[in-house]
């Protein structure tokens, strides 16, 4: 089986993200994961055609996938409109627990001015995605306000559950819920999206555009 097919471009990813809290998104990391995952030394050139950031992309993208699928499988229907996004978020963080350490250096990555637009547009795909799952079709000025508020919401969960070691991981279904009755306030939302709105708008275009793809 090839090397890109998707099977063994899976396996290793996995294998890498074992290697990036040490070695962070590196060619040495994607060395060590195309050696664990049983490929020869060298074939880090051909694997993602060398490059780290299509392993993160790829990771991003099998992220959002899974959780797609996982949410497929669910009665969202019966549900209100803040617990599909509750459960959304929630089973994406789950997907993401045997990777914690990974997912804190990827943060650390992504904060990094040489990986700003990246890291916006990937954020922007995984909320849309969201989104989407729990039936939204807006094309007005709430489809820029739920993808703004849900980025703040998720990113601001995704630090407590970094820092959550509990089991059940009550203390970020806690934060949550409790962020989510925050931005549900209709003025507070108002504020909040065109505050974030005007500091987008002075990105570069091709960024905000990628964002709210």
């Amino acid at each position: 089986m090839s090397i890109h097919s998707p099977e063994n471009q899976e396996k290793i990813m996995k294998a890498m993200l074992t290697q990036v809290p040490f070695e962070g998104w590196t060619l040495e990391a994607l060395r060590l994961g195309v050696l664990a995952a049983g490929f020869e030394e060298g074939d880090e050139y051909r694997a993602f055609q060398g490059n780290p950031r299509l392993v993160l992309d790829a990771f991003f993208s099998w992220t959002d996938r899974r959780m797609l699928e996982e949410l497929a499988s669910l009665n969202l229907e019966s549900m209100r409109i803040r617990d599909r996004i509750a459960t959304a978020i929630l089973v994406r963080l789950r997907l993401l627990v045997p990777y914690k350490e990974a997912v804190r250096k990827t943060i650390s990555t992504l904060a990094h001015p040489s990986y700003g637009p990246k890291g916006f547009a990937l954020l922007g795909k995984t909320v849309s995605d969201m989104w989407y799952a729990a039936g939204d079709k807006s094309t007005d000025f709430n489809y820029y306000t739920k993808r703004t508020l849900l980025a703040g919401v998720y990113m601001s969960t995704l630090w407590v559950w970094l820092e959550d070691v509990s089991s059940d991981y009550s203390a970020t279904t806690t934060h949550l819920h409790k962020r989510l009755d925050q931005v549900l306030k209709i003025p507070k939302i108002k504020g909040e999206a065109r505050k974030f709105l005007n500091l987008a708008c002075q990105l570069p275009k091709q960024v905000f555009a990628t964002f709210f793809k």
